[in-house]
Order: structure tokens, then sequence, then C-alpha cells
């Protein structure tokens, strides 16, 4: 992306790096008042490990992935595959993941509050960054 890790498209959106780890990129843009995150992985790369306390829509782009959801109030555990072209809505306190089967994009809205986290599950994404660093 150069030295700015800003690229503008279409005059209306610019991409700006926000975040950058083993993992892969994040950047924000704002389409029609709405401010998203363009979310890139690496294969293998889990993120997530947490839940909201609202709604929020998760596009694949590119890739696979395995998304992981817990219901914390039920305590039931679903996994299921998805790939370019499905749209995930991860529900209000329901615990989500996603793990790269392969390199891959998502977009999602960008919350206004930041995300709960959820140990056991947190712990598999701080162990992936701890491997990828020695």
């Amino acid at each position: 992306m150069g030295q700015s890790d800003q690229v503008t498209i279409m005059r209306d959106i610019t991409f700006k790096k926000i975040h950058e780890d083993a993992r892969g990129k994040l950047y924000e843009f704002s389409f029609n008042g709405k401010n998203f995150l363009l979310v890139t992985y690496v294969k293998g790369a889990p993120r997530g490990g947490h839940y909201h306390e609202f709604d929020l829509p998760h596009v694949v782009v590119s890739g696979k992935f395995l998304c992981r959801e817990l219901n914390l109030e039920t305590n039931e555990e679903s996994e299921f595959e998805i790939k370019p072209g499905d749209v995930v809505n991860v529900r209000a306190k329901i615990v989500h993941m996603f793990i790269a089967l392969e390199d891959g994009i998502m977009l999602e809205l960008k919350p206004d509050n930041l995300a709960v986290d959820y140990p056991p599950w947190r712990k598999i994404v701080e162990d992936f960054l701890a491997k990828e660093k020695v």
C-alpha cells in the first residue's frame, strides 16, 4: 500500500490501514455514512474469541473459513465452513471466532464499541500471535 498505508478507490472510498500482525491486516473505510472494516487473514490465523452486545454481519470476500460460535446462555457450540459470498450475521452475545482455512478477506461493519473477550477462545488467538513472534 505504500508509505501512507492508504489508498483511495472511486474517489469516495479511502482504505486506511489501522492494524497489522501475524494474522493479517485491518483496514477501515466509510461508505454511505457507515464505517466498515476490511480484514485480511493468512492461512491458519484465528480472529475473534469475543462477543458483542449487538448483531454484527460479516461478509466473506475471498478464502475459506471455519466459523465457530458459542451461545453463552445455552452453552451450545457450532462450527461451519464459510466461503466467498457468504454472509454470517453473528448475533448479539454469541462468542465467535473465524479461522482462516486459506488466505482470505472479510468485510464487517465497524463496531462503535469494543468486543468483550471470552478468555478460553481468546487464548487461541493469543497463543497464535505468541507462536508467530518466535
